[in-house]
């Protein structure tokens, strides 16, 4: 059948505008590109676009005679505080380690009065534990922490300076201390003492889910490394060389399956240690084949709003003063909402 005009006028138009399309497409890579070139602009742009149009790069993370860089081998893990007796119970569904300083008491002590000690609908006590992990802080009376440990046995802290170029060290830790003490558990999570976990949602999300190979959180995709030194974000081309990084969950709040946790901590012994820690586990997971799976109530930076309905619709929710943590909780408490099973799948 004979095409009319107006067909070829169309047909004519739709190629136009797929051409302009792709040099516009061109046009945005390579201007976002030229921005690292400029020290101080944000281009995270650039390696969005870049992992939207599946170029390739490398995720090699390079030691570069960067004394920030650390290997696992190196590493002596010892411990100023240990709890292994944590994981003395038979079977224990999830453990929940909250990054911290020793100086932060008032942050802990509001976790423990709130979602720390929220019991569950759904599992009987002693299923999920909370432990918090830190390391040395030279301006802390480490006599104070050992009486706070002392009475709540939940403290794990190794002899390693607490700062943010060590956060990795932190997170290997939790690994290694997992394999060492934990072998029977489902799920580990990972979060920070200015976040509010809503347990019981996170509880009913996991109970819907496979055991096996489990990496969900707020998920970043194509995030750009920052090159600008004066950024405590900053990494050098010659420690990271790639245009973006591995699709990785936040720090905020993520959560691995047993086994996940495990062969992370085994390929991470080769591995030299990214001191961004979110990323690292990216990119530790890209290297085993594990995708990370964003869920949309790990909110990522956000904060959740003190109202009923905001407070029984989350998982995570960043940004919380230790006062704050206690007034959600009360509300949370006052006007429970039972949601349909696996609501937040």
């Amino acid at each position: 059948m004979a095409r009319s005009m107006r067909d070829y006028y169309m047909l004519a138009r739709k190629r136009k505008f797929v051409a302009n399309f792709r040099l516009l497409t061109v046009a945005v890579f390579f201007w976002t590109g030229c921005l690292m070139c400029v020290p101080g602009l944000p281009y995270d742009a650039f390696g969005f676009i870049a992992r939207k149009l599946y170029i390739p790069t490398d995720f090699t993370v390079y030691s570069a005679n960067d004394s920030r860089i650390f290997m696992y081998p190196s590493l002596q893990f010892n411990y100023s505080i240990n709890n292994p007796q944590t994981c003395s119970s038979d079977d224990i569904f999830l453990l929940i380690f909250v990054k911290t300083l020793p100086s932060h008491l008032e942050q802990r002590t509001a976790i423990r009065k709130s979602w720390g000690s929220a019991t569950s609908e759904y599992f009987s006590p002693g299923k999920v534990k909370v432990l918090f992990m830190m390391g040395l802080e030279n301006s802390f009376d480490s006599q104070l922490l050992q009486m706070e440990n002392k009475v709540h046995q939940d403290i794990i802290q190794l002899k390693f300076v607490d700062s943010f170029h060590n956060l990795t060290v932190k997170l290997i830790s939790q690994f290694k201390w997992v394999v060492k003490y934990c072998n029977n558990l489902r799920y580990v999570m990972t979060t920070d003492d200015d976040v509010y976990v809503n347990t019981n949602n996170l509880l009913q999300y996991l109970l819907c889910q496979s055991p096996n190979n489990l990496f969900v959180g707020c998920t970043h995709i194509g995030a750009a490394p920052i090159r600008n030194p004066s950024s405590k974000y900053y990494v050098n081309r010659k420690v990271y060389p790639g245009l973006y990084y591995p699709d990785y969950c936040t720090g905020s709040g993520y959560v691995l399956s047993f086994d996940a946790l495990k062969d992370l901590h085994r390929y991470a012994m080769y591995v030299p240690m990214l001191y961004i820690d979110d990323v690292h586990s990216g990119i530790l997971a890209n290297a085993i084949g594990l995708s990370p799976v964003h869920n949309e109530w790990f909110l990522c930076e956000d904060k959740v709003s003190l109202t009923p309905h905001s407070l029984s619709h989350f998982i995570t929710s960043h940004g919380h003063s230790p006062s704050n943590m206690l007034e959600m909780f009360h509300i949370a408490r006052k006007f429970h909402h039972k949601h349909a099973p696996c609501y937040f799948t």
